[in-house]
C-alpha cells in the first residue's frame, strides 16, 4: 500500500497530456493494446450489430483521448464530450481546431479503419470526428449540477471507459453512475468499460476495487437494464499498471432511478 497521497481524479488538476503519451502513444505496445484497442474493438462490435443505436452519444473518459471517438462517429450524427479537467478539455479543443502541438491521434484512426477494412482513409476518419464532435464541456461530477448552466437533451447513449471508477469512495460511485445514466433517454443504452485497481502514472489515482457483482447492482439501481456483460483478464504485465481483468457492459435505461 503506496503512503502517497492519492489524488481525486474528478477534483483535481493533472497532465493529462502526459497520461496520453504513457499509456495510448503510437510508440505504445502492451498498455495501448489494452487500453485503446480493446475498447475500441468492443464498441466497434457492440454498434456493427446494431445492439445499441440513436444519433446522440455523451462521452466519458479519463484524459483527453479521442480514439473511442474514431468509432463513435461512424455510428452517431453527435458526440457530446465531458471532462472534468479544464487541461484536458482544452487539448481536445487544440486537436479539434487542428492546432500545431496538438495531441496526435492519427494511430487510433487507422486502427479504427482497420476494423472496417478501410485503412487507406484513415485522414477522413480524423475528419469525420471533429465534425461529429459538437461541443466539449466541463462536467463538474462533485457537484449537484454537474453541467453548471449546460442545457441539454436526454441522449441515445452514453459511452464511459475508466472513468467512474476513479471515485472517492463507492458512495461516490453509485452517485456519479447515477449522474451519467440521468442523461440518458428511458429506452437509451449506457455502454460502460472499466477495469480493477490501475495505478495511473506519477499521478497515482484513487481507484476503487470493484466486483462485477456491485457494479450489475449499481447499473439496476441505476434503472438500467444490463444487456450484455463481457470479461477479459488482463494480459498486461507492466511497472505502469496493476489490475486484474477489464469489464464491458452494456445495459437498457428502462426507468428513471
Amino acid at each position: 500500500m503506496t503512503s502517497v497521497p492519492l489524488k481525486d481524479y474528478h477534483d483535481e488538476e493533472h497532465d493529462g497530456r502526459v497520461l496520453i503519451q504513457t499509456y495510448v502513444g503510437a510508440d505504445k505496445t502492451d498498455t495501448k493494446l489494452e487500453f485503446m484497442h480493446y475498447p475500441m474493438q468492443f464498441i466497434y462490435k457492440i454498434f456493427s450489430s446494431g445492439l445499441v443505436k440513436g444519433s446522440t452519444v455523451m462521452n466519458f473518459c479519463i484524459g483527453p483521448t479521442i480514439a473511442q471517438h474514431m468509432i463513435l462517429a461512424d455510428f452517431f450524427d453527435e458526440i457530446y464530450l465531458f471532462d472534468s479537467s479544464d487541461a484536458n478539455l482544452q487539448e481536445v479543443t487544440r486537436w479539434l481546431n487542428g492546432d500545431d502541438g496538438a495531441l496526435d491521434w492519427s494511430h487510433s484512426a487507422m486502427f479504427a479503419c482497420e476494423l472496417k477494412n478501410e485503412r487507406a482513409q484513415w485522414k477522413e476518419q480524423q475528419e469525420k470526428v471533429r465534425r461529429a464532435i459538437k461541443q466539449v464541456l466541463k462536467f463538474d461530477i462533485t457537484t449537484d449540477e454537474p453541467l453548471g448552466s449546460a442545457a441539454l437533451l436526454p441522449v441515445d447513449c452514453v459511452f464511459t471507459a475508466f472513468y467512474l471508477e476513479v471515485s472517492k469512495d463507492f458512495h461516490s460511485y453509485l452517485r456519479n453512475l447515477k449522474k451519467i445514466s440521468s442523461l440518458l433517454k428511458v429506452g437509451g443504452h449506457l455502454v460502460l468499460i472499466f477495469t480493477s485497481d490501475p495505478s495511473l502514472n506519477q499521478h497515482k489515482f484513487g481507484v476503487l476495487k470493484l466486483s462485477e457483482q456491485s457494479v450489475k447492482k449499481a447499473l439496476q439501481d441505476a434503472g438500467c437494464n444490463i444487456t450484455l456483460w463481457e470479461t477479459y483478464e488482463s494480459k498486461l504485465n507492466s511497472h505502469l499498471l496493476d489490475h486484474e481483468y477489464l469489464v464491458s457492459a452494456v445495459a437498457c435505461k428502462d426507468r428513471h432511478a
